[in-house]
Order: C-alpha cells, then sequence, then structure tokens
C-alpha cells in the first residue's frame, strides 16, 4: 500500500490439536510471508491470517481474518509395493522444516 512502511501478520492455528488457537506475530516491510517463516510450523493444518498495516509509524487495527492451509501430511512413497527385502527402506517426501518423520 501507498505509504505503508510495515506490516504485522497475526497467524492463529485453527486446526491442529496439539496447540489449539496458538497465535503467532510476524512483522515485515514487505506485505507477505511465507508460513515457513513462522517459528512454529504445522503440515495439514488451517491458519486464520490478518494484517495490521503501519503508516505514520502507527499500526492499524488488523483487518478481518483469512484462512489459509498448510500442504497436507505427505504419503508413504511406496504404497502398494511388494517389498521384497527386509532391508528394503520405506519413505516420504522431504519436507521443508520438518525435523523428525513419525511412521
Amino acid at each position: 500500500l501507498l505509504g505503508a512502511t510495515a506490516y504485522k501478520f497475526r497467524v492463529t492455528n485453527q486446526t491442529d490439536s496439539s496447540v489449539p488457537g496458538q497465535v503467532q506475530e510476524i512483522e515485515r516491510t514487505q506485505n507477505y510471508f511465507a508460513l515457513t517463516m513462522l517459528p512454529y510450523y504445522f503440515y495439514g493444518t488451517t491458519y486464520s491470517v490478518e494484517v495490521a498495516v503501519k503508516t505514520n509509524g502507527v499500526f492499524s487495527g488488523y483487518g478481518a481474518p483469512c484462512p489459509i492451509s498448510s500442504p497436507g501430511v505427505p504419503m508413504i512413497n511406496n504404497c502398494d509395493q511388494h517389498m521384497a527385502q527386509q532391508n528394503s527402506y520405506i519413505s516420504t517426501a522431504s519436507l521443508n522444516k520438518a525435523t523428525a518423520y513419525r511412521f
């Protein structure tokens, strides 16, 4: 927006039961952000996102919330395959910000 010097995004977790209602904020000079920029990011989750704009050194109130969903949890790469060897690997897609995988 013309005259805007910063944007503040409020991101509320709507569906992940491990952190229900968790609110995160990110402030940027750009008018965009990626969910992966948040400290806590979950796959297969719906977030409510609101934005406030800074002009004349002061942030506005937040605008209307907008629902945004992160990508779903991936499937196993080798579904419906016969594993002939005992040591055959079963894998899934490598995901951004994933720190562990549970099978």
